[in-house]
């Protein structure tokens, strides 16, 4: 079994994948390990046992979807794929780079993938972390900015159903039929809104 590490660890781990440094593949194993663990994880504990449970668990609802071409409809950024190292991408614009924390759209993939903005390196170039798997990403791919942090549903309309890290309902239960969503990166609510 894989040794459970602090949260300490977990960090230096997950900035040493973002930088593309982790090049073992038993340390990449390990961490993604502990991000599944981390996502899918109560109280501490993984709710699953090996991350290939994990794995199929995130992808057991996984219809085909292309929200690139409205995100391309909507975006007046468009940039395309410079390097892909596993689960970073760094992506090229021509002019306006997107905020950090924002959503970019992978156009020409089978199912929807999305990229959040981590970094800004210069040059005209972001780096960026991939939401799902990056198989077949090549260069000059085109990207497309969404416009807004990665926004997924809220309300009661959520209760008892298990989305993923892009508001994409993963419990074959059918769509969440709600119009409120909120981004994932936001403030905590103050102990007076939680009672």
């Amino acid at each position: 079994g894989i040794k459970k590490k602090s949260t300490n660890e977990r960090g230096v781990f997950f900035t040493a994948l973002f930088l593309g440094l982790v090049t073992c593949e038993r340390e990449r194993e390990r961490v993604q390990h502990a991000m599944l663990a981390g996502l899918l994880g109560f109280g501490g504990r993984s709710l699953l046992a090996t991350p290939k449970q994990a794995a199929l668990a995130a992808f057991a609802y996984s219809p085909v979807r292309s929200f690139a071409a409205a995100a391309a409809a909507s975006s007046k950024i468009r940039g395309k794929i410079t390097q892909v190292i596993g689960a970073v991408v760094d992506v090229q614009f021509e002019n306006e780079l997107p905020p950090i924390l924002n959503a970019l759209e992978v156009a020409g993939t089978e199912n929807r993938l999305v990229l959040e903005v981590a970094q800004h390196l210069g040059e005209n170039t972001v780096r960026t972390i991939a939401m799902d798997g990056t198989d077949g990403l090549v260069r000059g791919q085109k990207v497309y900015d969404t416009g807004s942090p990665i926004m997924v549903p809220v309300g009661s309309e959520t209760l008892g159903r298990i989305i993923n890290v892009i508001g994409e309902p993963i419990d074959q239960r059918g769509p969440i039929n709600t119009d409120k969503r909120a981004p994932i990166h936001a403030e905590a609510p103050t102990f007076a809104e939680q009672s």
